[in-house]
């Protein structure tokens, strides 16, 4: 045991110098490792994805949200279908015939886009899988980014939107009451006419 007090006692310089090496390296570690966390929290992430409509089940959205934590401005959407889609099917479609502009997006903010009914989306070709380009800048430090996304119309075929109607809660009362409701209006109308 006093010998190896003797070896550090002769080498206290060396090992020294070694310890603070290592301290040094790790923390240049725990700085790079903060930069990183630092530089991927202060930017925005846009993204694209297809939802069903909550309010109309039979139809679906295309939503553009920013998951980020920073703001995103100058969003550019383009889309990979032809140009000549949307006036054959009658569906709007952000980034066709174009590109579609959104301002800004703030943190957790997303912009919805209704495309139709899922079974006439369906019934096109060019709708079942299509490309789609989102170029975007960061709000404060103006750098550009591109992402591109696949968006996949056929994931959504097991909810065969051809099957489903969309009614209101109020529908089957409302059924329910047209009978009455046309007697009243020959009473009405026969009343008028006297």
């Amino acid at each position: 045991m006093i010998e190896w007090f003797d070896w550090l006692n002769l080498k206290n310089g060396a090992v020294i110098a070694i310890l603070t090496l290592v301290l040094a390296v790790f923390n240049g570690l725990v700085v790079w490792f903060g930069w990183r966390q630092y530089r991927d929290a202060s930017k925005p992430e846009v993204i694209a994805y297809l939802i069903p409509d909550p309010d109309d089940i039979p139809c679906v959205q295309l939503i553009i949200a920013n998951i980020g934590l920073v703001a995103a401005k100058n969003i550019a959407v383009h889309t990979s279908l032809p140009d000549d889609l949307a006036f054959r099917i009658q569906i709007r479609i952000p980034g066709l015939n174009g590109v579609e502009r959104i301002a800004a997006l703030l943190p957790k903010d997303k912009v919805v886009f209704r495309l139709g009914p899922g079974h006439k989306i369906l019934s096109v070709q060019e709708l079942r899988s299509f490309g789609m380009t989102v170029r975007f800048e960061g709000y404060s430090d103006r750098k550009q980014f591109v992402r591109s996304y696949s968006i996949s119309v056929e994931d959504w075929q097991r909810y065969q939107w051809n099957r489903i109607e969309a009614k209101h809660p109020l529908a089957e009362s409302i059924i329910a009451l047209k009978d009455p409701l046309l007697r009243i209006a020959e009473i009405l109308d026969r009343d008028n006419k006297l």
